[in-house]
């Protein structure tokens, strides 16, 4: 019987990153929709166009591509904007071609820092995914600034709620005070 069960519904590979998703200080409005995208459940054009609607389809970030999940986070003009500035933030190069390569990032850094960053990152896609759901339902465009004094303001509330230290490090101190986070030292030992 499990033989038959795993024949027809293999079991698929455990990423590691998702427990980062769902992380207590980070709102799970936001890490809903990375989790909708890392399974391919977000409603684009694309997703909307196998579930048998017809329409016309345009991204409404850039109006030059079909929106897909892929252009509309990862190669779309506004979404490369964004991940470049997170890039810079971080002084460090995120692969945004798609989430899996966003999410494997390196582990030097201290687990205050990291899960700033993943904040970051999952903050990143709900911004782009407001900015697509304004402009499309709204009519409103929310300007690059805005996305990011947004972005900044969701990641300083997750690092500052978080209880995970950070390394005394001058380059983490400017990554974290960057985003307005008061910096966790983990506590000496006093004889």
């Amino acid at each position: 019987m499990k033989e038959a069960y795993h024949f027809t519904k293999p079991p698929q590979a455990h990423h590691n990153w998702c427990s980062s998703i769902w992380s207590i200080s980070i709102p799970p409005s936001k890490s809903f929709v990375t989790w909708r995208l890392f399974n391919n459940r977000i409603p684009t054009d694309e997703n909307l166009k196998t579930r048998g609607m017809a329409l016309a389809s345009i991204c409404n970030l850039c109006w030059s591509n079909e929106e897909s999940s892929t252009h509309l986070f990862f190669n779309c003009n506004f979404a490369n904007s964004i991940w470049n500035w997170l890039s810079t933030q971080f002084g460090y190069y995120l692969d945004n071609a798609s989430l899996q390569s966003l999410m494997s990032f390196s582990t030097q850094w201290s687990p205050q820092l990291k899960q700033v960053l993943v904040a970051g990152i999952i903050n990143s896609i709900s911004i782009i995914w407001h900015r697509r759901n304004k402009a499309r339902f709204d009519n409103l465009s929310i300007s690059f600034a805005q996305a990011i004094a947004k972005i900044k303001l969701d990641t300083s509330f997750t690092g500052n709620f978080s209880k995970l230290c950070a390394r005394p490090s001058l380059l983490e101190f400017s990554i974290l005070k960057a985003f307005h986070v008061h910096c966790n030292y983990s506590k000496t030992l006093q004889f």
